[in-house]
């Protein structure tokens, strides 16, 4: 508090806060004025843009829905299609694991009598 009691009383300083409220003050206050006016001159137009774009949005997502649902229902017939194929190499694999353990089983058991 002190030290700026002291400022205050400062010839130099109050020349220098003169001069800001004189000249810089106004300037910056009229800079932002600007700003804040460029701001509400621009909302209609980025309201615009925003509105456009939802539009655009929408539309190709309505475009390309149909064929979201085609691949989705060829993808689907696809699987269906394999499953049978799937069903079998699973046996098959199941099967040959079954007739290695009961081999590798044999030649044990032949080794050990």
């Amino acid at each position: 508090i002190k030290a700026n009691e002291k400022l205050e009383q400062n010839e130099n300083f109050q020349k220098i806060k003169h001069s800001y409220e004189e000249s810089v003050k106004p300037k910056l206050n009229a800079a932002g004025e600007n700003v804040k006016n460029m701001i509400e001159h621009s909302k209609p137009k980025l309201e615009e843009i925003k509105s456009s774009a939802a539009e655009t949005a929408n539309a190709i997502y309505e475009k390309s829905q149909p064929a979201l649902t085609s691949l989705q229902e060829k993808s689907k017939q696809t699987l269906e299609a394999c499953r049978p194929t799937i069903q079998k190499a699973q046996e098959s694999a199941s099967n040959g694991l079954n007739k290695a353990y009961e081999e590798t089983k044999n030649a044990i058991d032949s080794i050990s009598k």
